[in-house]
C-alpha cells in the first residue's frame, strides 16, 4: 500500500469512526459499567470464599510456574480482538466490543453463584497496576482465559483471524490447567458458554455480523 493508499484508508476509517461514534460511545459506557460490576463481584467472590473441588485432571498433572504465560498471554488476546477491528473494520468495532462487554457480565453472574476457591496448589498471579485492582483469586467460573478468545473465534467467523483465536483458546486452556488457576470445568464450560454469549450478543446488538 502506497502512501496514496494509506492516505485514502485513513479517510475513510475517519469517515466510518464518524458515522458510528454513537455506538462506540454507547458500547464505551457498557464496558464501563461492567468493569464496575466485575470489581464487586470479583471482591464478592473473594470475601466469601468457598470450597476446593477435586478434579480428575488438575489431580493428575504437576503445577507449572507460567504465571507470565497467563498474564500476558490473555491481555494479547484481550488486544487484538479490540484493536483488530478498531483498525480494520471500525465499523465493526462497536459490536465487538459490546460483545466482550457481554461475556464478561455473563462470567460475573456466574462469579456471584458459585463458591469456589483456587485449587490446590495454584500458582501466584500478579497482574501490572492498574488491573491488579480487577485480579482476584476465586473468580472462576467460567475461565476468561479460554471464554475471551473463543469469543473471537465465533465472531470473526469469516475471517482467517478466526484460527488465531481459536488458536489461543486452546493454549490458554493448557496455561490455565498447568498453572492450575482454574479447574478442568471452567475450561470447557467456556466453550458453550461464550457460544452462548455470542448468540445472545448477536440478537442484542445486531441480528447479522458483517465478519
Amino acid at each position: 500500500m502506497g502512501q496514496k493508499g494509506v492516505i485514502n484508508y485513513f479517510n475513510k476509517w475517519k469517515k466510518d469512526f464518524k458515522g458510528n461514534s454513537f455506538y462506540i460511545f454507547l458500547s464505551l459506557l457498557f464496558f464501563i459499567f461492567v468493569g464496575i460490576m466485575n470489581y464487586f463481584a470479583g471482591n464478592f467472590a473473594d470475601r466469601v470464599g468457598g470450597v476446593k473441588i477435586p478434579d480428575i485432571i488438575l489431580d493428575n498433572i504437576p503445577v507449572f510456574n507460567i504465571s507470565h504465560l497467563y498474564v500476558w498471554g490473555i491481555f494479547l488476546t484481550i488486544g487484538l480482538l479490540l484493536f483488530y477491528p478498531f483498525i480494520f473494520r471500525i465499523k465493526d468495532f462497536a459490536y465487538t466490543f459490546s460483545q466482550f462487554s457481554l461475556l464478561v457480565l455473563i462470567r460475573n453472574f456466574f462469579i456471584i453463584l458459585n463458591h469456589f476457591s483456587s485449587p490446590e496448589g495454584a500458582i501466584n498471579i500478579v497482574f501490572p497496576w492498574p488491573i491488579s485492582a480487577w485480579a482476584f483469586n476465586n473468580d472462576l467460573f467460567f475461565s476468561g482465559h479460554v471464554g475471551i478468545p473463543l469469543l473471537g473465534f465465533f465472531i470473526f467467523k469469516d475471517s482467517k483471524m478466526r484460527w488465531v483465536f481459536l488458536i489461543s483458546a486452546i493454549f490458554m486452556g493448557a496455561t490455565t490447567l498447568l498453572a492450575h488457576r482454574h479447574y478442568s470445568v471452567d475450561v470447557f464450560a467456556a466453550l458453550f458458554i461464550a457460544y452462548g454469549s455470542y448468540s445472545l450478543g448477536k440478537f442484542i446488538f445486531r441480528k447479522k455480523s458483517k465478519f
